[in-house]
């Protein structure tokens, strides 16, 4: 009885010790586990510091912009609805939202909607005209994806209060910028008074404004439209009309 006593308490001894080996070598491996994958997340990170950087070197804002069509609408000239669509190519690792700064001469912020991304709350900046709303993709865009950025702000200007034109600032190279106003309730009187298209320079700002022509009224549209391929980027182009009378009621 003795015997089997010794021969069970050795059996149960030697079981113990080939747990106890078995439990530190799986601990062993997960604890190397667990350090090989923190060294392969941060050198990963690193890598996309790294590209990121060389990105920026040629792509300050971490994209390529394509195009820019913006689109000024208004049925009476209280009521204005400002649309802007942007195609830009993604140049970082990944990018899932996009700042985008705008100013509004008007007394009454604008409702900012958009039908591809969602849109944050304005947020004004300290010591700046400028004001800015951050568009949310849907899903995260990597490297040359290519996104359609959308935003429509509806407005009230129903004091007038608003100065009549439009600008956008090209920063880097751009295959194409388009401006289109729409006048819906100008009369024919508009006719005779062209749009003025002119650029500044973002180095000078103090410098003189340069002339670039002029865009007639188009009575069949009741619209100005201005479309410029490969603008010179450092300049900010604006097209600037003459302000029709507020509509009152009736037809025009």
């Amino acid at each position: 009885m003795w015997q089997l006593i010794g021969n069970m308490a050795s059996l149960a001894g030697i079981a113990g010790i080939s747990l106890s080996s078995l439990l530190d070598q799986k601990w062993m491996e997960w604890v190397a586990l667990t350090a090989f994958l923190c060294t392969m997340g941060y050198a990963a990170w690193l890598i996309r510091k790294a590209f990121d950087r060389l990105s920026k070197q040629h792509y300050p804002h971490g994209y390529l912009p394509l195009s820019a069509l913006v689109r000024f609408s208004t049925p009476d000239g209280g009521r204005v609805t400002y649309e802007i669509f942007r195609h830009i190519q993604v140049k970082t690792a990944y990018q899932k939202t996009f700042i985008h700064r705008f100013f509004w001469s008007g007394s009454k912020d604008p409702v900012i909607k958009s039908e591809l991304q969602s849109v944050s709350a304005i947020r004004s900046l300290p010591g700046e005209t400028t004001k800015e709303v951050t568009l949310t993709f849907p899903r995260v865009r990597m490297f040359n994806d290519v996104e359609v950025l959308h935003m429509r702000m509806e407005i009230d200007d129903s004091d007038q209060k608003s100065s009549p034109f439009l600008s956008m600032k090209v920063e880097q190279p751009l295959r194409l910028l388009n401006f289109r106003v729409e006048l819906l309730h100008a009369t024919k009187t508009q006719n005779g008074k062209a749009a003025t298209i002119t650029r500044r320079s973002l180095l000078k700002p103090t410098a003189s404004v340069e002339d670039l022509g002029t865009v007639n009224f188009d009575a069949v549209t009741r619209s100005y439209s201005y479309q410029l391929c490969d603008p010179d980027p450092g300049w900010e182009y604006t097209i600037e009309w003459v302000k029709p009378n507020k509509r009152s009621g009736g037809r025009p």
